[in-house]
């Protein structure tokens, strides 16, 4: 049976994808992640930055702190009704949309950087995919503007350390989720069961699953050229195995 999950546990279980694979299991790494993506962006202060996939906002508030100008686009439906942190400062140069905006906005040139942190499509969601992802950033960066996309649904990361079965508790809630991969389709069925107040809340999704190689090309037919890989937030090379995928791509020039 699915039932209506809590707003807390989904949004728990919604960003399990990247961190379930990560050493330490589920872990807050905001402001190490604002490190590594201002360093691998390297804008200068004042810059207009594209937040896609925005969340909580955590990191667009980080980023308002330091300087720059930030939009926070919220990719998943689940989270636009969410609360965006109210920031300390009245000086803070911040503006929040919605999904709806990846499709009806395009703010053509408008931003020096943008990046994508956490981001693993469903495969049967009315949220954007990779595909209109990269359209939709490339139409906003100005020429030679920087993109940085991190993710771990690829499949140089998901099947080296492939279990069918995993157990977590988190905040002392038990959680099991049981995964599936289907080789033809290229994708992973991911099932989470998770116990509290006696109830067994359900939960299923089906995600997409590539290759690296497969997003350079997604990005390159955006019209963004690739120019860095990593696989780790200290910005070490990828390779089979790491614990994520760090692209820096730069939108081209007109010809």
């Amino acid at each position: 049976m699915i039932l209506n999950l809590s707003s807390k546990w989904r949004t728990l279980v919604s960003g399990f994808l990247p961190k379930l694979d990560r050493e330490n299991g589920f872990i807050d790494p905001t402001m190490v992640e604002v490190n590594c993506i201002e360093q691998a962006l390297n804008l200068p202060g004042g810059s207009e930055i594209l937040d896609v996939s925005c969340r909580d906002g955590q990191r667009t508030v980080a980023f308002a702190t330091r300087g720059y100008a930030m939009t926070g686009v919220d990719t998943a439906q689940q989270h636009e009704r969410m609360s965006r942190p109210t920031p300390l400062r009245e000086d803070l140069n911040i503006s929040w949309h919605c999904a709806s905006s990846i499709r009806e906005t395009s703010w053509p040139g408008r931003f020096d950087g943008a990046y994508c942190f956490n981001f693993n499509p469903s495969r049967h969601s009315s949220a954007p995919g990779y595909t209109e992802i990269f359209n939709f950033v490339a139409r906003a960066l100005k020429p030679a503007g920087k993109f940085l996309l991190e993710t771990s649904q690829v499949a140089e990361i998901l099947l080296p350390k492939y279990e069918r079965q995993k157990a977590l508790n988190i905040e002392d809630i038990p959680l099991l989720f049981e995964t599936d991969y289907d080789p033809t389709r290229g994708e992973i069925t991911i099932k989470t069961l998770c116990l509290q107040h006696s109830i067994v809340q359900t939960q299923i999704s089906i995600h997409p699953i590539y290759m690296f190689r497969e997003l350079c090309g997604l990005l390159e037919q955006a019209g963004l050229t690739i120019r860095s890989s990593y696989g780790s937030i200290d910005l070490k090379p990828f390779q089979l195995g790491s614990s994520r995928l760090i692209i820096l791509a730069e939108k081209r020039l007109l010809p």
